[in-house]
């Protein structure tokens, strides 16, 4: 059985987003922090967010994938962390909304610059995710 060569395994997943499942936690504890929930809604907050990773810039946004979000303008405060809906598509007239639809077919939009955005992983980007936290 041969070793597994760190370098040639990163280089076959060179694509993909570097980030492990520990930086993953570590940005959504940030932002949690910095919106000052207590310990105890911050272990909630962070179980309902498991496999969600936050998104900090529109790129990371893609059509077709589940979101969910703190929207800081209409809830400055204590923000409640919203049940989410599927992307169908971005606008970018005026500013930059995001449509959604969520389970029960209601579309509805959202304002990028107003929210705090956390997108589901795919198995495929769990799967990455994990075999880099292995290799590091």
């Amino acid at each position: 059985m041969s070793n597994i060569d760190n370098d040639n395994i990163k280089n076959i997943l060179g694509d993909i987003d570097n980030h492990n499942i520990d930086d993953l936690d570590r940005f959504k504890l940030d932002v949690l922090v910095e919106l000052n929930f207590n310990k105890k809604e911050i272990k909630n907050l962070k179980k309902k967010l498991e496999k969600y990773k936050y998104i900090e810039d529109l790129s990371d946004l893609h059509l077709g994938k589940y979101i969910r979000w703190f929207n800081i303008k209409n809830e400055p405060q204590k923000p409640k962390l919203k049940n989410g809906g599927f992307i169908i598509d971005i606008n970018y007239i005026n500013d930059i909304n995001i449509i959604c639809k969520n389970s029960n077919n209601y579309i509805f939009n959202l304002n990028f610059n107003d929210c705090i955005i956390f997108q589901k992983l795919t198995l495929y980007e769990e799967f990455i995710s994990n075999v880099l936290s292995y290799i590091k």
